[in-house]
């Protein structure tokens, strides 16, 4: 996050998503399905494996969402 004259600037990019992000996938799947308004209870090993299965469909096509960082956020 850049700050400029009080201001905070965040530049997000979009990149595809493949097997190799399934970690930091996993990861952002599980927080937003376990903070509210789901609040659902997943557990990282059975995340991975329901993205596992979603990830390796020849017609998925993911695209994630990445801060300044390099870090996935969405």
């Amino acid at each position: 996050m850049k700050k400029r004259e009080g201001i905070c600037t965040v530049n997000y990019r979009i990149k595809m998503l493949s097997i190799e992000s399934i970690e930091e996938c996993t990861t952002v799947y599980t927080d937003v399905f376990n903070a509210e308004p789901w609040n659902e209870g997943w557990e990282h090993r059975d995340d991975k494996g329901r993205l596992t299965d979603i990830f390796s469909n020849r017609k998925f096509s993911g695209i994630g969402i990445h801060d300044d960082d390099q870090k996935l956020i969405g």
